[in-house]
């Protein structure tokens, strides 16, 4: 059983609210008879907008205009099949690292568009890192291939920090440190890199305000967001997240502030239905 699924046990056996498991591993489970929850997926989200939390270069189209976020590029794998070659534009890394370093300073950030967990996101102090990030991310032979990868603006970083929200309320806060990590793509594996309860309020309320055009789009009630505040304090987006997962906090700190945001949010979602508690 996932770390979450048991948090979100907890907060049914909580409230009295009946669920049952479905596969044997019970990290698939029903909720009041009718309400699905697999793994970290959840019912709260419509499949349109969960599909655009997969996808960095559609988030970033889509609140560019309306969030601070890192200025973003997108490039298309130019090997990609024929019947894909319409929608290439750059037809070769050259011609990809001329935009690139056409519109972006070095440092700077490559990535995979559909990634978690900081897989092949790469800082890059220079072109030829550039290059070898790039040809990674397009390598047909490994798992990880992706057939876009995205140039972003390297932020310095003060604070990174995840904010969980359901119906546009703030609901789990936490800080990624990276310790002495300087990029923290993958903070936990750093020596001193996890998670800290985010207790500060006004940080909080900021994150709210600045982001509330992305924690109130229509078909997503239920969101992560990873946000950078940098050394000015500007807070920039860096995605959105619909089903995020919660091990390194659970294993750090216990459980507690995860079930009280579930239980917090079952009382929500659930406040206009009638159930049996069933044991």
């Amino acid at each position: 059983m996932e770390a979450n699924i048991k948090s979100l046990v907890q907060a049914c056996q909580i409230n009295d609210i009946p669920y049952q498991f479905i596969d044997n591993h019970q990290n698939y489970m029903i909720i009041a008879d009718k309400h699905h929850f697999h793994h970290n997926r959840t019912p709260f989200n419509n499949q349109s907008m969960a599909q655009v939390c997969k996808d960095k270069k559609h988030q970033y189209e889509l609140l560019k205009n309306k969030v601070n976020m890192p200025k973003t590029m997108d490039f298309l794998d130019y090997n990609v099949k024929k019947k894909y070659q319409t929608y290439v534009t750059y037809k070769c890394l050259d011609d990809i690292i001329e935009q690139i370093e056409n519109n972006f300073s070095y440092p700077l950030v490559i990535k995979k568009n559909k990634g978690a967990l900081g897989i092949h996101v790469f800082l890059c102090q220079n072109q030829d890192e550039a290059r070898v990030a790039i040809n990674t991310v397009f390598d047909k032979s490994l798992p990880e291939y992706d057939y876009v990868v995205l140039a972003q603006e390297f932020i310095k970083t003060k604070k990174e920090i995840r904010v969980v929200f359901y119906d546009g309320k703030a609901r789990l806060s936490y800080e990624r440190y990276f310790g002495d990590v300087k990029f923290g793509a993958r903070y936990w594996e750093g020596l001193n890199g996890k998670t800290i309860p985010l207790l500060d309020q006004t940080i909080i309320n900021k994150a709210t305000e600045v982001f509330r055009q992305a924690v109130t789009l229509p078909g997503l009630s239920y969101v992560g967001l990873d946000i950078i505040i940098d050394e000015n304090d500007n807070f920039f987006l860096i995605e959105l997240n619909s089903g995020p997962k919660f091990n390194n906090y659970i294993f750090n700190h216990g459980d507690n502030a995860v079930v009280a945001m579930y239980s917090e949010i079952l009382k929500d979602y659930l406040k206009d239905e009638c159930f049996e508690y069933v044991d």
